[in-house]
């Protein structure tokens, strides 16, 4: 729920007080940064999804459907789908302007997070080619949403904690 405000909030800050951009940004950082968390938290809602839908699908398969709250299994894969599509977008949308706006990549310490965020995009590529074009859905998708959503946490976090505990 945060990251989504936050990411507005950083969206409107622009839009409304440009002047007052904490540290004197560049805008184009700021929207990077902006697209990154909304992208980051639309996938992350695409990795409980994924949860969701592979609890389903264990649920149908062992016939134990009856008390579930949970919606049918082709609208949680549709709507894990529409999440994936999106957030892709976004992450894609960010790490383009990721490219434009940061000067130097190494001398900040941004490789880690560039190399994950990259795998990421890719993971998420080639689970929506494999929908579109092979029809991938189920536990496969699930395992590709989860595996992505992991590098994209690896990049965010995990280069943190290396930069700040171990380096």
């Amino acid at each position: 729920i945060m990251y989504p405000a936050a990411a507005l909030s950083m969206i409107s800050m622009l839009a409304i007080r440009p002047d007052d951009a904490p540290n004197q940004l560049d805008n184009g950082i700021l929207v990077h940064i902006a697209l990154s968390i909304l992208a980051y938290s639309i996938l992350c809602l695409a990795s409980v999804q994924a949860i969701f839908v592979v609890y389903r699908n264990r649920q149908l398969k062992s016939h134990l459907h009856s008390n579930s709250s949970l919606p049918p299994l082709l609208v949680m894969e549709s709507t894990l789908f529409d999440l994936l599509r999106i957030g892709t977008l976004f992450l894609a949308i960010a790490i383009t302007l990721g490219f434009i706006f940061v000067h130097d990549l190494f001398a900040q310490h941004l490789a880690h997070k560039t190399f994950f965020s990259l795998v990421s995009l890719v993971l998420f590529g080639v689970l929506l080619f494999g929908r579109r074009q092979y029809g991938w859905r189920g536990s496969l998708a699930a395992s590709l949403t989860l595996w992505g959503t992991g590098s994209l946490m690896l990049g965010f976090f995990g280069t943190k904690i290396v930069l700040e505990s171990i380096l």
